[in-house]
């Protein structure tokens, strides 16, 4: 709470606009906004998912429109409560709780039927709309077909009729759905659409080791990043000539430590950005790049989630004001180290800090806390 206290009295709005979002900000402190002057404050307590149900039915009837636009974009907001305002006169709370996961499928079924194509196309958009109601739309216009494509809720058979589709940005989502059944993916292959294929998280073996041999790097790169590559193409694309090859590698969340502790001392800057950024990397390779000279690569390191509160603890002091707030971002970073950066002289630091979760507590990681590497 100390910290929150001190952010709240920031010169800059932003920070206690951030406070306001954080979804682990005391609800004894986002109640005391709310007969604040500014509406987009109270747009931000009532879109927080914290903020108390019984609250958010109660703003539900408020007259400001913002501020029942965040009752009806909350995922915390009670069902019959997004029920009801499916019939606000605005459409753009109409889009709001389109868009919402929380809201039943009677009311998505209903919505899915309106005049006005961007409702529709958020219904079709929404991970919880009903396997009817996606392949009624899929009737629909062109984005509101884009954005079934889309949703991880669209069946193998329904994104195959989608990928039949002349529309190219309609078969770009139909590729890069998790859904999307391996002989579909084939023909999207055979139709040009390599790149988006190759990313698509679900692609059978024989796929990926078909692509890692194409002769285009940038296909060799979607396979290098894919974290269901075979780990022996993985290790050859680790050797691979071209650097952005191997900083797919690099960025592989399931590239084997050994090989990580290989390229973390590629001579290319993008490579060892990629091990940086990797969050299985080991803590003893952490380490050694907090060293570089680079600031992007200790910033990168400021952020990754398994670099241990020591490092971080480090990186609090360095001379980069981007460096610091991707610690102030880091939720391993001890809260009296966030405390610290609280009164940082960068806005953007500062900001950070009120974002991090650990802000409203004193359990955040201890500095001489270090987290084991999960190869």
């Amino acid at each position: 709470m100390e910290i929150i206290e001190k952010l709240l009295q920031d010169k800059n709005k932003e920070v206690k606009y951030k406070i306001l979002q954080n979804p682990n900000t005391p609800v004894s402190i986002l109640e005391r906004f709310l007969d604040d002057k500014d509406d987009y404050i109270k747009f931000l307590i009532t879109s927080n998912p914290s903020f108390p149900p019984n609250l958010l039915e109660k703003l539900s009837q408020d007259k400001i429109l913002i501020v029942r636009r965040g009752v009806a974009s909350n995922p915390s907001t009670p069902a019959e409560v997004l029920a009801k305002l499916a019939y606000d006169k605005k459409d753009w709370i109409k889009k709001d709780v389109a868009g919402n996961p929380s809201t039943p499928s009677k009311t998505l079924e209903e919505l899915a039927d309106d005049s006005f194509y961007k409702i529709r196309e958020m219904v079709a958009s929404n991970p919880s709309t009903p396997e009817n109601v996606l392949e009624k739309l899929v009737e629909d216009d062109l984005w509101v077909k884009v954005a079934v494509a889309k949703n991880t809720n669209a069946t193998p058979e329904l994104l195959d009729k989608l990928s039949l589709d002349i529309n190219e940005d309609i078969k770009k989502a139909v590729a890069g759905n998790p859904n999307t059944n391996p002989k579909t993916l084939e023909r999207l292959v055979e139709e040009g659409f390599k790149t988006l294929v190759a990313l698509n998280p679900s692609l059978p073996s024989y796929m990926l080791e078909k692509l890692a041999n194409d002769k285009d790097w940038w296909i060799k790169e979607q396979i290098a990043k894919n974290p269901n590559t075979p780990l022996n193409i993985i290790r050859e694309l680790a050797e691979d000539e071209d650097e952005r090859v191997r900083a797919g590698v690099a960025r592989n969340p399931k590239t084997p430590k050994d090989i990580l502790n290989k390229l973390f001392q590629d001579e290319n800057i993008s490579v060892r950005l990629g091990v940086a950024a990797n969050p299985h990397a080991p803590i003893e390779v952490l380490e050694k790049l907090s060293e570089e000279e680079y600031y992007l690569v200790r910033k990168t390191i400021a952020e990754n989630p398994n670099t241990p509160p020591s490092i971080l603890t480090k990186l609090s002091k360095d001379k980069n004001a981007k460096v610091r707030a991707g610690v102030a971002a880091n939720n391993n970073t001890p809260y009296e180290v966030l405390s610290k950066l609280a009164e940082d002289k960068s806005d953007e630091v500062r900001v950070a800090v009120a974002q991090n979760p650990n802000i409203t507590n004193n359990n955040a990681p201890q500095p001489n806390k270090s987290i084991s590497p999960s190869i």
